[in-house]
């Protein structure tokens, strides 16, 4: 679907006017010339005066000749002077002349002033603002027949009616419609029809709406409506929760996803606490309903692999005995395996495959007391093993991953979709 929207800049008029004529004195070329005429004029009175050969008229002859350069570079310089004053005024005003097609995916191209307050091209590429954009634009003739107001109200019924088609839709970990908006969460976890109205009227305000006169007319009545809401009309800290609990939910699917890349290029133990921290915010997602949530086995199954693989390779860096090699070991117990094992051990509806491998790293370490070591090695296994069994002793505390920016990836099926296809084949598969 192709859809061009066109506008002239309110400026246009102002911007269009020629800038005041520069004023630049330029010598006479007579003037210049005419400054050897007079020693040439009178050829005797040359001969009378004393040491005032031949010699000497030259020299007059060359400085005429010099003078005459300077001029004629004076003059050139004047003059680039003269057009660089001119051009930067019509850089100025360029950008207030200057139209730009901007191709919006899903609904096609449209024509956006560089003067627009607030644009954003990256915000327009987001599947919320690609919705609103197609509204508006399907709203059009609404809004020529009958107004803002009315243009308004069509635009919203269709982007209404289009999220809650999509929360119908079956959910998948590569197709799920909740993370192209949040209205498709709120629909699918059943938040208040008041919540669900605000919020889509906020995504009517948003300034990247300024890339034309009707998307600008609109957005100032969106405006207008929303200041209309008195506090009293809606729980504010139940609508703050509920896009709380939205944000969260984007944070834990970029929690896996980042997980997955880094088990999909063998960085066990850096993917082990992604995964962590998006298993213990889904947890808790979750215990407020089944959609407020990323589907659990997908993270329970990356997590199970990353601890068995981790807990192998501390166990035999542990053996080898060497100091270096084993502080490396207990570091992976101790950052690592220990905290996701309580973390696990806390969840109430945890799967028999999760606690088989739990169960299996316990009874693994539990063996290494009956075998041959160094008494150092002893007492360092004495020091971690009473907290791979009792998981109840310590609080969780997880190692805090680098902050993620969930509202700013509009991709994340896509790259989800990818890194799958990555780890159950041999190729690297990679989403730009």
């Amino acid at each position: 679907m192709n859809l061009s929207i066109r506008t002239s800049s309110p400026e246009a008029e102002l911007t269009n006017q020629e800038p005041s004529d520069v004023q630049v004195e330029k010598k006479d070329d007579a003037e210049v010339a005419g400054l050897g005429s007079e020693a040439e004029a009178d050829p005797e009175a040359s001969g009378e005066a004393t040491g005032r050969g031949a010699d000497q008229e030259k020299e007059e002859q060359q400085q005429q000749q010099q003078q005459g350069e300077q001029g004629e570079q004076g003059e050139q310089q004047q003059q680039g002077e003269q057009q660089q004053a001119e051009e930067v005024p019509a850089r100025q005003r360029q950008p207030e002349n200057e139209v730009s097609e901007v191709e919006i995916p899903n609904v096609g191209r449209i024509m956006v002033r560089a003067d627009a307050d607030g644009y954003n091209e990256e915000m327009m590429l987001t599947p919320a603002m690609q919705g609103v954009i197609l509204a508006i634009a399907k709203a059009r003739s609404t809004f020529d027949k009958e107004g803002p107001e009315a243009g308004l109200i069509r635009a919203f019924h269709e982007e209404y009616a289009r999220l809650f088609e999509l929360s119908q839709q079956e959910t998948t970990p590569q197709e799920d419609a909740r993370l192209q908006h949040a209205l498709v969460y709120f629909f699918q976890n059943k938040a208040p029809k008041r919540i669900i109205e605000r919020t889509l009227l906020e995504q009517f305000t948003d300034r990247n709406l300024s890339f034309d006169e009707r998307a600008i007319s609109i957005m100032r009545e969106a405006r207008s409506k929303l200041r209309l809401i008195k506090p009293e009309d809606m729980d504010m800290d139940d609508y703050l929760q509920w896009h709380d609990d939205y944000r969260l939910f984007r944070t834990v699917f970029v929690y896996l996803l980042t997980g997955l890349e880094q088990y999909q290029h063998g960085k066990i133990r850096e993917a082990l606490n992604y995964l962590a921290h998006a298993y213990e915010t889904n947890v808790a997602l979750l215990n407020n309903g089944e959609k407020r949530g990323v589907e659990k086995s997908l993270i329970a199954v990356y997590m199970r692999k990353c601890l068995t693989t981790l807990n192998e390779s501390a166990s035999r860096l542990f053996s080898s005995g060497e100091e270096s090699k084993v502080e490396e070991g207990v570091s992976i117990m101790d950052e690592a395996v220990i905290p996701c094992l309580h973390l696990m051990s806390r969840d109430a509806a945890l799967t028999q495959e999760d606690r088989d491998t739990m169960e299996n790293i316990r009874s693994h370490w539990c063996c290494c007391l009956g075998q041959d070591m160094d008494d150092s090695l002893q007492v360092k296994l004495g020091e971690f093993l009473p907290r791979v069994l009792d998981c109840s002793a310590e609080r969780v505390v997880l190692k805090d991953p680098p902050e993620v920016q969930a509202n700013l990836d509009h991709n994340l099926c896509s790259r989800l979709a990818a890194v799958m296809e990555s780890i159950h084949s041999t190729s690297i598969v990679t989403v730009k």
